[in-house]
C-alpha cells in the first residue's frame, strides 16, 4: 500500500511541475452551436484571462463530443468547459477536478445560472400537442450523450410515462443543435430536442422564425424567459484536468469569478460571468435514472426484472416463501440505494469542502471579501479582506448577522432585505444586490454582494448561505456622474425644438430608433417607446408623395455613409400637414447595420415664409418683365419719329445753309445735335432693356475669352491712343452670357481709355482672382482723371454724368448698363478712387456657385 501511495504522490508532483512550467493553458469548449461560432464567442475569454494572468497564454479549442473526449483521453487539454452531464462523465472516467466555477448567462437584463431542455415540433403539426403524442414518432437529437439536447428531455418523458428508447425512433444529427432544427423543418423528423436558448438565438440571427414552431410541455420558471420543456438545471461548469497545479487552478478561478468587473469582456462573450460552483446532484439523478454512462454499469432491478428471472421459482414457492422473497428483494434494493446515497453524500461533501477552500482562497487573492452565514443562528464568518474593506480590524467587527445589518445605509435597508427574501423564496436564481455600508471612518462605501444557498434542510428550508462582497465604490461614483450627465443632456434635449435621435437600419430592412428625445412626440406624434424596436409608426405618417424620396435618401446615405439631409412632409393625426428637416451622420456597425446620429426639426413656418416670398418674387419678376417690355417698346417706337425729325433737320440744313444767318444756323445745329443725342440715349435704353432678354443665354465659358473679345473691339482706340491694357491673375470658367460679359469689359475698359487727362497715355491693369473658391473678382485699374469724393454713388444711375459733355462725349448710361449686367449674373459692382487726378478702380464680383449649379444640371462630373 505504501509504495503505491508514494508512486501516486510522485506522479502528482510530476504533473504539477509540468503545469507550473507550462506557459500555454488549453481550454476545451464543447460546441453545441457551430464550431466557428463557438470559437468566436469564447475567444475573448482567452484574451481576458491573459490580461489577468500575463505569465500564461490561453488557447480556446471548440470541440464536439468525440473531439473533446479524445482530447481529454490524450491529455491534450488543461481546462474543460462542457455541459453538466458530460462533465460528470469525464469526472468519473478521467478524474476531472471539482468545478472551479459555474457559468452565469445574461438574459433579458437578468443573470441566470441554469438552463433546460426544449421539446418542439412544427407549429402546423395538429397531432402533436402532448408528450404522450411523441410515441411512434421520429425524434431528432444531436446524440444520446447530450445533456441539453437529449438527456433532460428523455428524463422528462420518463417522468410522464414515455420511454423513447422503446416507443420512438431517434434521428442522430450530431452537433451543432442547429442540425436538429433543420431536420424538423425539412420534415426528416417529427420532433426535435435542443437546449434552451438555441431557438431564440437562431431566430435572432435571422435563421428561423419562432412562429413556425410550438413547444411541447412548455414550462414557466421564475427568473427565466427562454422557452422550456423541462426543469432548470445548473449551467455549465469549468473544471481542471488532473495534471493542473492547484495554485494555477486557484488563480484561474479568481480570474473567472472577477470577469464581471470587465463589462466589455462579458458583453463580448455575451454572458454575465462566473460564480462559485453550483450543486450538480440533480444532474447525477438524471443520469442514474436513465442508466447512462457513467452509471450504466449499475442497472436498477425492478419487479419486472425479478419476474423475468425467477418466474418459475416464484410460481412454485408457497405463499410464505413469496412474502419472504419479496421482502428480501425490497430490503436489498433499499440497502443498495442507501449505500449509493451515502456514498453520494460523502463524495458531494468532499467536493463542496474542496471547492469552498479553493474559491475562498481565490476570491481573497482577487480582492473580494468572503462571508459565510448560518441562517438559523445568525452566526456569520467575515474574511479578513471583507472586514478590511470597511476599514476595520478583524477583532473590531462582530461575526454575526445583526452587526452586518446595522452597517447598511438606512435608505438601502428595504431594498437589500427585499432582494434577499426574493432569493430565499426561490423567485430569483442568484442573490446579487448593490448597496452602501458604513465604514469605520463614518463614510459610506458602495458594495456589490453576491451569494447562494449551499445547504438546505430536508424540507428545502435554507440553512447556510455563502457569498462575496466586492468594493464597487469607484465604479458606482462614475455611474452616478455619468447618470447626472445623461440627465443634463436629456433635459437640454427636451428644451430645444425638434428632437435628437439614433436611427438604425438592419441588413434585412428592419429599422428602429434606439434613442429618441422627448421631442419626437411633437414631431411625429409618437412616443420613443413605440419606435424603439420598430420605426414603422414614423413611416406611417409620411406624406404619400414623399415616402419614396425619404427612403431613397436613407438608402443613398447608408450606401456611401454620407451625411443625410432631407426635407419632407408628414400628415399628423392632430397637427395635420407639417414640413420637417432631417440631418444626420451615419456609421456602419460590426453586424452590418447602419446607425445614424441626427436631429429632426419642424420647418413648416419657414416653408410657409418661403412660399410667400416665392409668390412675391414671382409677382415682382412679372412686374419687372412688364416694365422692361414697356421700356423696350417705348424706346423702340420713339426712334422712328426721332429719326424723321433728324432727317428733316439735315435736309433743312443742306437747303437753307447758304440763306440763313449764323444765329439761325446755330439754332438748327443745336436742334440736330439734340436729336442725335436723344437717339443715342434711346439706344442706350434699348440695350439696358435687352440685358437678360435679348442677349445670348448663360453658359459655361472661359472668362478670359470675353476679355479678349472686348479688347479686340477696342483695338483701334487702344492703338490710336497708344494705351497699354495688361490682364493679370487667374481666369476661371464662368457661367455667364458671353455678349453681356464682353459688353461689361468693353464699357469699363472703354471708360478707362476715354476719361484721361489731356496729354496723358492710359495705363490700364485688369486683375482677376477667385475668392475662397466662392466668387470671381475683377478689378480694372486706370490712371485717369479719377472721381471726386462723394460722387461715386451717382456713377451707376441712369443718364448720370460727372463731366461736361463738351469735355467728354457720352449718354451717361454706360455704367448703369454695367450694373445691370453684373446684377443679372447675381453679383455686385462698385468703384474706388483716391480723388480727382488719382485714377480709378472699377471692381465687380460674380459668384461662382452659378457655374457649379450649371455643371450639375448638365450632368458634369
Amino acid at each position: 500500500m505504501k509504495p503505491r501511495l508514494l508512486a501516486a504522490m510522485l506522479a502528482l508532483l510530476f504533473f504539477s511541475g509540468i503545469a507550473v512550467a507550462a506557459e500555454t493553458v488549453r481550454i476545451g469548449v464543447l460546441a453545441f452551436r457551430p464550431k466557428d461560432q463557438t470559437q468566436r464567442q469564447w475567444q475573448p475569454l482567452a484574451d481576458g484571462l491573459k490580461r489577468k494572468l500575463p505569465d500564461h497564454e490561453f488557447v480556446i479549442q471548440a470541440l464536439n463530443y468525440h473531439e473533446l473526449r479524445r482530447a481529454v483521453t490524450n491529455n491534450q487539454l488543461d481546462l474543460v468547459f462542457t455541459n453538466p452531464a458530460y462533465y460528470i462523465f469525464l469526472k468519473y472516467r478521467h478524474g476531472l477536478s471539482a468545478p472551479l466555477a459555474t457559468l452565469v448567462n445574461y438574459q433579458s437584463g437578468k443573470p441566470i445560472s441554469g438552463f433546460g431542455g426544449v421539446i418542439f415540433t412544427k407549429a402546423d403539426r395538429a397531432g402533436l400537442n402532448r408528450l404522450a403524442d411523441i410515441r411512434g414518432k421520429t425524434i431528432a437529437v444531436t446524440e444520446r450523450g447530450s445533456f441539453g439536447g437529449y438527456q433532460m428531455q428523455a428524463y422528462e418523458l420518463v417522468r410522464h410515462g414515455v420511454n423513447i428508447s422503446q416507443e420512438a425512433k431517434l434521428l442522430i444529427t450530431d452537433m451543432p443543435h442547429d442540425k436538429v432544427v433543420r431536420a424538423v423543418l425539412d420534415g426528416r423528423a417529427d420532433v426535435g430536442f435542443v437546449r434552451s436558448g438555441v431557438l431564440e438565438a437562431m431566430a435572432q440571427e435571422g435563421n428561423i422564425n419562432l412562429a413556425d414552431f410550438k413547444i411541447l410541455n412548455e414550462q414557466r420558471q421564475p427568473g427565466y424567459s427562454t422557452l422550456l420543456s423541462t426543469r432548470v438545471y445548473p449551467e455549465w461548469p469549468i473544471a481542471a484536468m488532473p495534471h493542473v497545479d492547484i495554485g494555477l487552478a486557484g488563480k484561474i478561478t479568481a480570474a473567472l469569478l472577477t470577469l464581471e468587473d470587465d463589462p466589455s469582456l462579458t458583453a463580448a462573450i455575451k454572458i454575465q460571468g462566473f460564480v462559485i460552483p453550483a450543486d450538480y446532484a440533480p444532474v447525477e439523478e438524471v443520469l442514474r435514472s436513465l442508466r447512462v454512462s457513467p452509471f450504466d454499469a449499475l442497472p436498477e432491478i425492478t419487479i419486472a426484472d425479478l419476474w423475468q428471472l425467477y418466474r418459475w421459482q416464484i410460481m412454485g414457492a408457497c405463499g410464505a416463501a413469496l412474502v419472504i422473497v419479496f421482502l428480501g428483494v425490497r430490503l436489498l434494493r433499499v440497502n443498495r440505494q442507501l449505500t449509493v446515497k451515502q456514498q453520494l453524500i460523502k463524495d458531494q461533501s468532499q467536493r463542496i469542502k474542496a471547492s469552498e477552500q479553493l474559491w475562498k482562497f481565490a476570491l481573497e487573492g482577487a480582492g473580494d471579501g468572503v462571508w459565510d452565514w448560518q441562517i438559523e443562528t445568525g452566526k456569520t464568518y467575515f474574511s479578513p479582506r471583507w472586514v478590511e474593506m470597511l476599514g476595520y480590524q478583524p477583532h473590531q467587527f462582530a461575526n454575526d448577522y445583526d452587526t452586518w445589518f446595522a452597517h447598511i445605509h438606512a435608505d438601502d435597508v428595504d431594498m437589500v432585505l427585499a432582494t434577499l427574501r426574493e432569493y430565499l423564496n426561490g423567485k430569483t436564481a442568484l442573490y446579487q444586490v448593490e448597496f452602501r455600508m458604513r465604514c469605520n471612518d463614518g463614510e459610506y462605501k458602495w458594495i456589490l454582494a453576491r451569494g447562494m444557498v449551499v445547504e438546505r434542510a430536508a424540507d428545502g428550508k435554507p440553512l447556510r448561505m455563502i457569498g462575496t462582497h466586492s468594493d464597487i465604490n469607484e465604479r458606482k461614483q462614475f455611474q452616478i456622474t455619468l447618470q447626472s450627465s445623461f440627465d443634463l443632456l436629456h433635459n437640454l434635449a427636451r428644451q430645444i425644438p425638434g428632437f435628437i435621435y439614433q436611427y438604425q437600419l438592419y441588413p434585412d430592412g428592419r429599422s428602429c430608433f434606439p434613442f429618441a428625445s422627448a421631442g419626437i412626440e411633437q414631431i411625429y406624434e409618437v412616443s420613443a417607446e413605440q419606435v424603439r424596436e420598430d420605426a414603422t409608426p414614423v413611416f406611417a405618417v409620411l406624406h404619400p408623395d414623399d415616402v419614396d424620396g425619404v427612403w431613397a435618401s436613407i438608402q443613398a446615405s447608408a450606401q456611401n455613409l454620407r451625411p443625410w439631409h432631407h426635407e419632407y412632409r408628414v400628415i399628423l393625426p392632430k397637427s395635420g400637414l407639417r414640413w420637417l428637416l432631417g440631418n444626420a451622420r451615419a456609421e456602419r456597425l460590426a453586424d452590418g447595420s447602419v446607425l445614424w446620429y441626427g436631429y429632426v426639426s419642424d420647418v413648416t413656418n419657414r416653408k410657409d415664409d418661403e412660399l410667400r416670398l416665392q409668390r412675391q418674387t414671382e409677382a415682382l419678376q412679372r412686374s419687372n418683365a412688364d416694365l422692361e417690355q414697356f421700356a423696350y417698346s417705348v424706346s423702340h417706337d420713339m426712334r422712328q419719329p426721332l429719326r424723321t425729325i433728324a432727317g428733316h433737320l439735315q435736309l433743312l440744313e443742306r437747303g437753307l445753309k447758304d440763306s440763313m444767318d449764323q444765329e439761325n444756323l446755330d439754332n438748327l445745329n443745336f436742334a440736330l445735335d439734340g436729336a442725335k443725342r436723344m437717339d443715342a440715349m434711346i439706344v442706350s435704353l434699348l440695350e439696358y432693356s435687352r440685358v437678360g432678354r435679348k442677349t445670348e443665354p448663360k453658359a459655361a465659358i472661359p472668362s478670359r475669352e470675353a476679355l479678349d473679345e472686348a479688347l479686340f473691339f477696342l483695338g483701334p482706340v487702344i492703338k490710336q491712343s497708344g494705351a497699354a491694357v495688361t490682364p493679370h491673375g487667374e481666369w476661371p470658367q464662368i457661367f455667364a452670357s458671353r455678349d453681356e460679359l464682353t459688353r461689361l469689359f468693353q464699357n469699363l475698359i472703354g471708360n478707362a481709355l476715354k476719361y484721361q487727362a489731356v496729354g496723358s497715355t492710359a495705363r490700364i491693369r485688369v486683375n482677376s482672382e477667385i475668392n475662397n473658391g466662392l466668387e470671381w473678382r475683377v478689378a480694372i485699374e486706370d490712371n485717369g482723371i479719377g472721381i471726386a469724393a462723394g460722387q461715386s454713388q451717382r456713377l451707376f444711375q441712369f443718364f448720370s454724368r460727372l463731366q461736361a459733355r463738351s469735355r467728354y462725349e457720352g449718354t451717361g448710361m454706360g455704367l448703369a448698363l454695367c450694373r445691370r449686367i453684373v446684377e443679372h449674373h447675381g453679383g455686385r459692382i462698385w468703384v474706388e478712387s483716391a480723388g480727382e487726378g488719382q485714377g480709378s478702380t472699377f471692381i465687380f464680383v460674380i459668384p461662382l456657385e452659378q457655374t457649379a449649379v450649371a455643371d450639375s444640371a448638365s450632368g458634369s462630373p
